[in-house]
């Protein structure tokens, strides 16, 4: 399993809680940051 696919897990079991959520958009804009660059 790969860290994205851990983070979905915890965003879908975890609906509450903003903390994987947060982690995952946070990981998307760096990947795209640095795509861009």
């Amino acid at each position: 399993m790969t860290e994205r696919d851990a983070l979905l897990r915890a965003i879908c079991a975890n609906p509450d809680d903003d903390t994987p959520r947060l982690v995952y958009a946070d990981r998307a804009w760096a990947q795209n940051a640095a795509q861009a660059a």
